[in-house]
């Protein structure tokens, strides 16, 4: 019969038999769920689990997806005596998201009570969970390859906050931490917020620098601390971070993405805090793991460390300590974890005070493996007598060795090798005398006619972040590459080029100076997006090798506040001395920044350039108030470089630019609250085109499986000072990558009606990065990032299904996202409805012809409504002569030629 009947319905109520259709593609609707008899409402499944916050770090807490089971619409959430929550915790009632910092007199416990709430507002389900506020930790590290050896020194990286941390709000702290998480490439719950009283001036001080405020003005500060280091040295990972937060903290760049005034930053080396970890490793618990990391930091590092003398490395051997010793038991904090552990061992008072352990070791037998042209006999080495104080330390002898016959250590045989290296010298063994190879070896030959070999990476380059309309300068850290022959990345040499190989232009915002072997950009709101470009290292015979510096451009924080432009028009004077515009460009942007007596350019925001004559470079000044139009201050900073309403440059701004560029006019225009205020006569307005700008962008967009998103792009999105609003521009999308949509994408672009649209399916869950690109009449352009999210499908038991099978070809509607837009769109103005907001697509089927499945997510699923269902069927099918199903008349002439149903 289906073969006959172009609209199926498939009901699961108490009286109705239900069937199902098998569908080829999955809209994550769920179809081997049995079904009961009465439909589930919303109610508690797995409810949630109680969870843990530390004081100072960011806690981010989201609702598990099987706390509950049904369609919830949002949550309501209180304290258990239904109080609201903490100050310091945040709460979004549409997604369930816990945020906040705690401070330090939340520490307890806390109860919340969550209620969801359904899609019928006479659903709801509640839990209640524990979040246990943890005091601030001693130690910094949450990597355990980043802890520091037992009596090791943290180093730590500290950003000085100009604010007292009370005077920040509880958003703005959530804020302020996963800004600086996501510009640093680090996780969030490294990094720690801290007040600080007073200054601190202390010895443990290894270096520090200034940030963006010149004088501070708060009463008490607060500062942003991570770990990069142990014992006075910073990981190899994090020397790029460092040189990162030395640069942007001095040009504002810091304070623009936390949002918050930066007094200064500072490296420090300071002891950790107690640990109850010092007993267990002493006495060798055999917790082999933390020692095998401690082994692997090292490693990394590019310097060798000298281990002092009490080290003991972990071994199969048992310590016997003297008998005559005094021990002492500390207290030991009772954790969970702890249960079934053996009582500690009494460790000696001597092992954590002096640094020579009185102990007797007995150490694992050594076997050193056969080497070519030498015959050694497998001896264990022999127990040594105890370490003294007046213990002489001996370089351990170095021989060359063929490469190829030498098996590498396991992690236990270099535990043993530094056992032994740093006792074999306590006394006198004649029987570890070493052979010496003789000098006709095959590995003499080998030194003598070395074969060159290509450079290699040692550490990626990390991701850099950049600002919009700021300088940005980095320098390629000297461990990023290494050659065999030649040494570390200055002493080979390094080639720039685009993602596709080829030479950076002259031209292009970003250059490379290969003497300094720094990175040097200026983007503006056009670069915005992810550049990556390449890096070759080359050594003196030639030999290469290439890895990826990844740029990622992001629009300026106030952006949509600016208040004014000032627009130099100037001639560049032997322009054959400067090898790329930018290169005069960031000259300018530097003596600007003199002329206004800056220290340096951090106040400074670049909005427009000009590469070829007539050049003009344009930009505003961050210091201003945003809130209204600061003409007195407008009309200060003015005099400074135009002495008279006709554009003349002043002598001031002539002198300084000189003798590389000459200033030939000066002019300015109001924007935003400033808009009003009338500009210079001079301002040229009909040969010159400004770039539009952003004004409120589409930073987030959500969509869910099966369900038609249309969003229309706001009227307020973008500002052009020729064309006017969003609707007189021409907007297009692009892939984060600035390649084109591909035309069977789920979402699509509609540039007429500058909308977005698509259906997702299950394979489309996730977040995904796009480009919305905005074009001006004079085909000037701007770019805004935005990230689509696409939900699950709601897991919802619904009561009927319905199928509807189409004369069409099933590529040609599952492959065309307009077709399928159009579709559910006509579906729902043949039930009646202003928007598609009840329908939810849940498959297509090609068999046995192009079928299409969906649900309606209006109708009530703790009970089987009959009435709304005959309702809805009524305006699907009709009964024709010999009472069999048929399209109804209303169904066929609203899906007209282009859906025709069989």
């Amino acid at each position: 019969m289906l073969s006959y009947i172009g609209i199926w319905l498939l009901v699961s109520c108490p009286c109705i038999f239900a069937s199902q259709l098998p569908f080829e593609e999955d809209f994550d609707f769920d179809q081997d769920i049995p079904r009961s008899e009465t439909s589930s409402p919303l109610h508690r499944l797995w409810g949630i689990s109680d969870t843990k916050a530390r004081v100072g770090q960011l806690f981010h807490f989201s609702i598990p997806v099987d706390a509950f089971e049904g369609s919830i619409s949002h949550y309501k959430v209180s304290t258990a005596d239904g109080k609201p929550l903490p100050d310091w915790l945040q709460f979004n009632s549409k997604t369930g998201l816990l945020e906040g910092v705690p401070e330090e007199d939340s520490v307890g416990e806390v109860y919340i009570l969550l209620q969801a709430i359904g899609e019928n507002p006479q659903e709801m389900a509640k839990d209640l969970f524990a979040i246990e506020i943890l005091p601030r930790p001693h130690i910094l590290h949450v990597n355990a390859k980043e802890r520091c050896k037992v009596g090791q020194e943290v180093s730590s990286l500290t950003v000085v906050i100009d604010r007292s941390l009370n005077e920040v709000s509880p958003k703005d702290k959530i804020t302020t931490l996963k800004n600086l998480a996501g510009f640093l490439g680090i996780s969030y719950e490294k990094i720690n917020m801290i007040s600080q009283a007073h200054d601190i001036l202390s010895d443990a001080i290894i270096m520090a620098g200034p940030g963006n405020v010149k004088k501070k003005t708060a009463s008490s500060t607060f500062v942003l601390q991570w770990q990069v280091g142990c014992g006075g040295k910073v990981f190899p990972a994090y020397k790029s971070q460092l040189q990162q937060i030395k640069l942007n903290s001095k040009d504002g760049t810091l304070a623009e993405v936390i949002q918050l005034p930066v007094i200064g930053w500072y490296l420090i080396s300071e002891a950790p805090g107690p640990t109850f970890r010092h007993r267990r490793e002493i006495v060798g618990s055999g917790d082999v793991e933390n020692d095998l990391e401690e082994e692997i930091v090292n490693e990394t590092e590019p310097e060798i460390e000298v281990e002092p003398e009490t080290r003991i490395i972990p071994s199969l051997a048992t310590p016997v300590f003297a008998e005559h010793m005094t021990s002492a038991t500390p207290e030991v904090h009772r954790h969970r974890h702890h249960n079934g552990e053996s009582p500690p061992l009494e460790v000696p008072t001597s092992l954590l005070t002096s640094p020579i352990p009185f102990a007797s070791i007995m150490p694992t037998p050594i076997y050193i493996p056969d080497r070519p042209t030498i015959l050694t006999s497998m001896e264990p080495i022999l127990p040594t007598s105890s370490v003294f104080e007046e213990l002489t330390i001996v370089p351990t002898p170095t021989y060359l060795i063929e490469p190829s016959a030498t098996p590498e250590p396991t992690p236990h045989d270099t535990d043993s090798i530094l056992m032994e290296s740093s006792t074999e010298h306590s006394s006198p063994e004649p029987q570890t005398t070493p052979f010496i190879p003789d000098s006709s070896t095959k590995s003499e030959e080998i030194e003598i006619e070395p074969e060159n070999t290509p450079p290699m990476i040692k550490h990626k380059i990390p991701r850099q972040a950049l600002t919009a309309g700021k300088p940005f300068r980095y320098i390629i850290p000297d461990f990023i590459f290494f050659d065999a022959e030649d040494g570390n990345t200055k002493k080979l040499h390094l080639n720039f080029k685009t993602q596709e190989g080829a030479s950076v232009t002259s031209s292009s915002w970003v250059q490379f100076n290969s003497t300094s072997q720094e990175v040097y950009a200026l983007p503006l709101e056009e670069n915005v997006s992810k550049w990556v470009y390449i890096l070759e290292a080359v050594d003196k015979e030639g030999k290469t090798i290439q890895d990826k510096l990844e740029l990622s451009v992001q629009n300026h924080k106030g952006r949509r506040t600016v208040t004014h432009q000032f627009t130099l028009n100037y001639d560049v004077i032997n322009m054959h001395e400067f090898i790329s515009p930018l290169e005069w460009q960031l000259l300018m942007l530097d003596k600007l920044a003199s002329l206004y007596g800056d220290t340096n350019a951090s106040h400074i925001t670049v909005l427009e350039l000009s590469q070829s004559p007539p050049f003009l470079f344009t930009w505003t000044n961050d210091s201003l108030p945003r809130n209204h139009c600061p003409q007195d201050e407008l009309n200060s900073l003015l005099k400074i470089i135009r002495s008279s309403e006709d554009g003349t440059p002043t002598d001031a701004i002539k002198r300084i630019m000189l003798p590389d560029i000459d200033i030939k006019n000066v002019t300015w225009l109001g924007r935003g609250p400033c808009e009003s205020v009338l500009p210079d006569v001079n301002v040229p307005t009909s040969h010159e085109n400004y770039v539009p700008v952003p004004r409120n962008q589409v930073d987030i967009l959500n969509a869910t499986v099966g369900e038609l998103l249309v969003y229309t792009v706001p009227e307020d999105t973008f500002y052009d000072p020729e064309d006017g609003a969003t609707r007189n521009l021409k907007l297009s999308l692009l892939n984060m990558d600035r390649t084109k949509i591909k035309s069977d994408h789920w979402l699509q672009f509609d540039s007429s009606n500058q909308e977005f649209y698509g259906i997702p399916t299950a394979a489309d869950v996730g977040s995904k990065e796009y480009q919305l690109v905005c074009t001006d009449s004079g085909g000037k352009t701007i770019n805004d990032g935005l990230v689509v999210t696409v939900h699950p499908a709601r897991k919802a038991y619904y009561n009927v299904e319905f199928d509807m099978t189409l004369n069409m070809d099933y590529d040609l509607l599952t492959t065309n996202p307009s077709k399928q837009r159009r579709f559910v769109q006509k579906i729902a103005e043949i039930f009646g409805d202003k928007d598609t907001h009840a329908i939810v697509l849940s498959g297509f089927s090609p068999h046995p012809a192009t079928s299409l499945t969906w649900h309606n997510r209006s109708l009530q699923t703790d009970r089987c409504p009959h009435e709304q269902i005959s309702q809805l069927k009524e305006l699907l099918i009709v009964d024709d002569e010999n009472d069999k199903p048929k399209p109804s008349e209303n169904a066929k002439r609203t899906l007209g030629n282009e859906f025709p149903v069989i």
